[in-house]
């Protein structure tokens, strides 16, 4: 189970690390060796995740549903964790579509994408400073 989400994770920490990166050695600047491979990890992400979480998480869900019912009797405790397997597939395909529109933002519109939670933690960040000034004073 844990097989099929954990693959998607490790494309998209290298290509935020590479957007950071990119950042932090070439500010101001769109083209660079480090973006280039932050688009690609990014494009290999949206792959693996496709494949992992969109093609192959279904039957998981299908096999606990459909095929444990031929070995056991299923009571509330695996009922439970039935509906919380199709809970996580509609996760999944919502965050996919979300995934979806970032992918033609960048491809057919040929638009830029920035991470908007980003801005938030400097934000706070920012916030905090001004604070621990005034009780140090």
């Amino acid at each position: 189970f844990i097989i099929l989400l954990d693959p998607a994770d490790v494309p998209l920490q290298a290509a935020k690390m590479m957007k950071y990166v990119a950042e932090a050695r070439c500010p101001g600047q769109t083209e660079n060796i480090y973006q280039t491979a932050a688009d690609r990890l990014f494009e290999f992400f949206a792959v693996v995740f496709f494949v992992t979480r969109i093609v192959f998480y279904p039957y998981v869900c299908w096999s606990a549903h459909i095929e444990a019912t031929h070995f056991f009797d299923k009571g509330l405790p695996e009922w439970t964790c039935v509906v919380l397997l199709y809970i996580l597939l509609v996760l999944q395909v919502y965050w996919f579509t979300l995934l979806a529109k970032v992918a033609y933002t960048i491809l057919v519109l040929g638009k830029p994408v920035e991470d908007i939670r980003s801005d938030d933690e400097e934000e706070e960040d920012e916030k905090k400073k001004p604070m621990a000034r005034k009780k140090g004073q």
